[in-house]
């Protein structure tokens, strides 16, 4: 009769043990699934110019594809402070491993944005390096929509896509063919970036692709001025991109299809360099 109490009181022990072996995993595991992530880097420009005063500094991280904010935060910046400014992220929880992140950053001087960046810096929360970002000057880039504060930018392009590192030239417009040098440009890197040309203004953006569809986000554009016929074809062309819903590649000429249907740009592909 011994024994077997002795044998049973040693397995509810271990059972005991057990539990609290488990308990103690599990309480251990949950903080690291939840753990706090730091986002650092510096905020720099290129111009040779002075901070104005006074100034702030704002950095933001956003969801790409919907352009949501996940996180964001203020700092003051001191009078005569220069860049490159330092910045310091806290994300209390782990954004969802299966979207894509980015971050803004935005230089303003008594509620007015002096200096921003228009096309997110591309970050992974769950490994997190130093980043910099640049910022332009408000006054020399413009945003291709009408109210730049709202964040909405795309996805990145998968990379099985057809239009990863190809570049192309426009060469009509909404049925009418463009003459002489300044054409239109359209280039797709491989995370997903469109760059190029409005014939005047170098702009750039982002584009989400899935199967023959196609959109572009929102993006940004210098403010170069030109004469008048370059820059109604420029116009024509950047509210042309802004409709594009799909595309048909044909070898090296590829069209552009808007929401009706109809090809509202034709684009030919330009030699390899």
């Amino acid at each position: 009769m011994l024994p077997r109490l002795l044998f049973r009181s040693v397995m509810e022990l271990l059972m005991r043990t057990w539990i609290m072996l488990t308990l103690c995993s599990v309480l251990l595991a949950t903080p690291a699934l939840a753990q706090a992530t730091t986002l650092t880097g510096d905020v720099t420009y290129r111009e040779r110019i002075a901070l104005p005063i006074p100034a702030e500094l704002v950095v933001t991280l956003v969801e790409l594809t919907t352009g949501t904010q996940i996180a964001s935060a203020t700092a003051p910046i001191p009078d005569r402070g220069q860049v490159p400014l330092s910045y310091s992220l806290n994300l209390h929880q782990q954004p969802a491993p299966e979207n894509h992140y980015g971050l803004v950053a935005k230089i303003l001087s008594r509620g007015a944005v002096v200096f921003q960046n228009y096309d997110p810096i591309a970050v992974d929360p769950a490994s997190p390096k130093q980043t910099t970002i640049f910022v332009h000057r408000a006054g020399d880039v413009q945003p291709l929509i009408e109210e730049p504060q709202v964040l909405n930018f795309n996805a990145m392009t998968p990379t099985t896509s057809p239009l990863i590192d190809t570049d192309w030239t426009v060469q009509s417009v909404n049925g009418q063919a463009i003459e002489g040098p300044r054409k239109p440009s359209i280039g797709f890197d491989h995370e997903g970036r469109v760059y190029g040309t409005g014939g005047c203004n170098r702009y750039f953006t982002t584009a989400t692709i899935a199967g023959t569809a196609i959109s572009f986000g929102v993006g940004g554009t210098t403010n170069m001025a030109c004469d008048a016929a370059t820059m109604g074809r420029e116009a024509a062309f950047f509210s042309a991109l802004a409709e594009i819903v799909g595309y048909v590649r044909q070898d090296d000429v590829l069209q552009l299809i808007g929401t009706s249907g109809a090809v509202l740009l034709e684009l030919s592909r330009n030699a390899a360099a």
